[in-house]
């Protein structure tokens, strides 16, 4: 298994070093877009699961790209400035794919929201062009799509994904940021490791102050506000030397909590359980996992569906960062997860990539732009994973 994996980031590091950034696939029209930025942590699981000598190579080879890779996601149009409530000015980012045109994986179903929305599909026209850029946007996120990006909470016609900074994304950055550093410590790059624990530190200051929602004991995803009163509601214009003024989203979202599996509470254990505790507060977890939003909306990263890598991350992070009230959390959700992917296996034979967790018996998920797929790499793995831990 550890060859596996191992293999599977030389793959996406050679990607990585052909054009820049790891591709939201294998396909030349992908190159527009990004994958969510995990490579990192995935170089580190591998070292750590046979650290050593052995492993050093790795490492080598990973630290320049890693960089690479986190120049992609920290400079504009992904990086924006965001002034807090106290003037200091933070660089955060976003999702931003450079695309203006249907995708081509999902032609159809583009050109269809385009004509709905504007009355023509035509990439001439502004509106349509803005909508293509925002839905392929969305994509690269991996939650595509969800009632997140909407201004409305219902609507696909009102995606906004490139006002959003997303609380999990630079959570991801800081998670990057960190283990750059570390990789850089053990290769005995010294320059590079005070680097970037400066950029982590930073980071997470620019976190604290704009997307920590102290009352409830939560992140939140921010939305960028439009600095030109004659720019729609839901468009925010690419400027690099734009300094922006940010709203948090009220709204509940499963990835309000991912910051705790990066470490973002790290050494402030009652934080940890806070955040814990706000979790099992949401109405999110439900009788069979974790649900993705509480939103209905008939969109794949809505209500009722849980998605395997979530529940994973929530898992992990209470269990590392929530203290006593995160253990048991972790301990608990983890047989519920396990248990209902084993009914449904039974029933029908499948491992499914989402699950719909609104109900005790469980089921396989449904939603979005294609049939629910079966199968499914992330679904085993976090399943073997959890067996091996709580079992």
């Amino acid at each position: 298994m550890q060859d596996t994996a191992a293999g599977l980031i030389g793959n996406l590091m050679a990607m990585l070093e052909r054009v820049g950034h790891v591709p939201n696939g294998a396909r030349v029209y992908y190159l527009n877009r990004s994958q969510p930025p995990l490579l990192s942590a995935m170089v580190r699981s591998v070292y750590e699961a046979s650290p050593g000598a052995a492993q050093l190579p790795l490492l080598r080879r990973a630290l320049p790209l890693l960089i690479v890779e986190h120049h992609y996601w920290t400079n504009s149009p992904k990086a924006v400035k965001v002034r807090d409530t106290n003037g200091t000015v933070h660089s955060l980012s976003r999702y931003w794919a450079e695309w203006y045109q249907p995708r081509p994986e999902s032609y159809r179903e583009d050109a269809a929201q385009a004509r709905n929305i504007t009355g023509t599909s035509s990439t001439n026209n502004t509106r349509a062009a803005q909508l293509y850029h925002e839905l392929a946007s969305g994509a690269e996120s991996g939650w595509d799509y969800s009632s997140r990006w909407f201004a409305d909470n219902k609507t696909i016609s009102t995606i906004r994904t490139t006002q959003i900074i997303p609380a999990d994304l630079n959570a991801w950055l800081y998670q990057m940021e960190r283990n750059i550093a570390w990789a850089a410590n053990l290769t005995g790059n010294a320059t590079t490791y005070d680097s970037f624990n400066s950029a982590a530190a930073a980071r997470k200051k620019a976190i604290d102050a704009l997307l920590w929602d102290d009352k409830a004991g939560m992140w939140r995803d921010g939305i960028l506000l439009p600095f030109n009163s004659n720019t729609s509601s839901n468009t925010i214009q690419n400027s690099t030397n734009q300094v922006y003024s940010l709203t948090q989203n009220p709204g509940i979202f499963a990835s309000n909590f991912v910051p705790l599996w990066t470490g973002m509470t790290q050494g402030d254990a009652q934080q940890g359980a806070r955040v814990v505790q706000a979790l099992q507060r949401s109405s999110l977890v439900g009788p069979s996992g974790i649900a993705t939003t509480l939103y209905r909306t008939g969109q794949q990263w809505d209500y009722p569906n849980g998605w395997p890598p979530l529940q994973h991350m929530l898992i992990e992070g209470a269990s590392q960062y929530g203290g006593a009230v995160g253990n048991t959390f972790a301990r608990d959700l983890a047989r519920i997860w396990v248990t209902m992917n084993m009914r449904v296996y039974n029933i029908d034979g499948h491992m499914h990539e989402k699950y719909d967790v609104s109900s005790p018996e469980g089921g396989f998920g449904g939603g979005g732009e294609y049939a629910p797929q079966v199968g499914f790499g992330w679904s085993n793995g976090v399943v073997l994973d959890l067996l091996a831990r709580y079992f």
